[in-house]
């Protein structure tokens, strides 16, 4: 599968990194997607937690949180 190159452009009043991470956690929350969770286990012991949305058309994307982030993060 090739990877897409980004034609992401920040909005013009959210240009800095700073600035859309605010806004992701002071703005306007969107609404909840509905998901099926499928939960992976690992051989050391660890997991996955997979959220898997209705099947639509267009590739396949994987999003994944930072650092103390999840499915409920509110940005």
């Amino acid at each position: 599968m090739p990877i897409e190159s980004s034609t992401f452009q920040p909005a013009s009043w959210l240009r800095g990194p700073h600035a859309q991470t605010l806004y992701g956690y002071f703005g306007p929350r969107p609404q909840p997607v509905a998901t099926r969770r499928e939960r992976i286990e690992l051989p050391d012991g660890d997991f996955l937690d997979l959220a898997w949305t209705p099947q639509q058309q267009g590739p396949l994307v994987a999003v994944f949180h930072g650092l103390e982030g999840s499915l409920h993060s509110p940005y």
